[in-house]
């Protein structure tokens, strides 16, 4: 029996017949030779395998650039003040006002042609304003004193920091709560002050000083605000400390303008 040898055309299917007559080439490779990654090409391939890799690190160094200049740029504040009390003083015109007021007794400490006030304010209540009643005749709910306390707790955790040396307070606050972390406020200023406008060795009442009471704005503050210098940190810079004790020197010394 003779060995069939005849050659069995591959017969296309109804499918790429069509293709075919459509004139579309079926070996035609669907990637152009352009886009391939070769074994010669060396930015495609590290840009195939760490595309993503790139592109964050192209972002983060962006964003760390910027953050240099932000810095770089930052002016630094000549003299910080920390309020803590029942008073909202953080609304632009009210922080505005008394920033122009300290500016008036402040100096230009670091030479840099401005004079700028740094004030923070940290709304928190003592014991009884916390159970005051509102005007609508509703007391705080327990949500509201735990969230209180925690600011408190918060705001006694960032004066370890040492970043502010003077403080305003309320001075029910600073007896149940901000005791015991000032300084004999005669010994820091190195300098007797009149009976009449201490609050306790370590406080006066900012508005006994003949500075608060001239300055019409400091009412923004309530009448039994005092002001405190904190202990020295060991992250306190030295020469923030002691032009922070001089800007309260001056503001004890003021002496109203007279008519």
């Amino acid at each position: 029996m003779e060995e069939n040898n005849q050659d069995f055309e591959i017969q296309d299917s109804n499918s790429a017949k069509k293709l075919k007559a459509l004139g579309v080439d079926m070996n035609e490779k669907i990637h152009s030779s352009e886009d391939e990654i070769t074994k010669g090409n060396l930015w495609d391939n590290i840009w195939y395998r760490y595309k993503w890799a790139i592109i964050i690190g192209s972002i983060m160094l962006v964003i760390a650039v910027i953050l240099i200049v932000q810095v770089a740029m930052k002016k630094d504040d000549d003299i910080k003040i920390a309020y803590v009390g029942p008073a909202y003083i953080a609304d632009t015109e009210t922080r505005d006002s008394l920033i122009n007021i300290f500016s008036l007794i402040a100096k230009d400490y670091n030479g840099d042609g401005e004079k700028i006030i740094n004030i923070t304010s940290n709304v928190i209540l003592n014991s009884e304003q916390i159970t005051e009643e509102d005007e609508e005749g509703r007391k705080p709910n327990a949500s509201q004193v735990g969230q209180n306390q925690q600011y408190l707790n918060t705001f006694i955790q960032q004066m370890q920091s040492g970043d502010f040396t003077i403080y305003l307070v309320d001075s029910k606050l600073y007896e149940e709560s901000l005791k015991g972390v000032f300084v004999n406020i005669e010994e820091a200023l190195s300098m007797d002050i009149p009976d009449e406008m201490k609050y306790d060795d370590y406080s006066i009442y900012l508005s006994k000083t003949e500075f608060g009471s001239y300055y019409k704005g400091l009412d923004k503050l309530p009448d039994d605000t005092i002001a405190l210098v904190l202990q020295k940190t060991v992250f306190a810079d030295e020469d923030d400390y002691n032009n922070s004790i001089e800007f309260l020197k001056n503001m004890i010394n003021f002496k109203a303008p007279q008519n």
